[in-house]
């Protein structure tokens, strides 16, 4: 699975954030996520994550004009994965809540274009 997720990752940094889909940067965000909840075998948390990116999809739809903030995403993810492979749990948990306070960060910063 690790080795799955940083291929995506590293697909993204070199040339995939400009040149693919607004479909297939959400899926690659939906499977990072997925794949390490789903790991943990916790169904309540599997059934979050799984109703967290269903309403995901619109807000990255329309945050694509703003991919700039991608690259960032994807060396949090290529870290987070790394502490994973070296059984470094808890950094890769503190990490994970790192990612996640810039990710609403970064949605505070672009909440304007989120009005309909």
């Amino acid at each position: 699975m690790i080795e799955r997720l940083r291929a995506a990752e590293h697909h993204l940094l070199a040339g995939g954030i400009e040149t693919d889909t607004a479909d297939q940067l959400h899926d690659r965000g939906v499977r990072f996520h997925e794949s390490l909840v789903e790991a943990s075998g916790n169904a309540f948390f599997i059934d979050t994550i799984r109703r967290v990116n269903r309403v995901r999809r619109l807000l990255s739809y329309r945050s694509m004009q703003h991919r700039e903030r991608y690259p960032e995403h994807a060396r949090q993810h290529l870290h987070i994965l790394d502490l994973l492979a070296r059984e470094r749990n808890e950094a890769a948990s503190d990490m994970m809540r790192a990612h996640l306070r810039h990710t609403l960060d970064a949605i505070t910063n672009i909440a304007s274009i989120l009005e309909p």
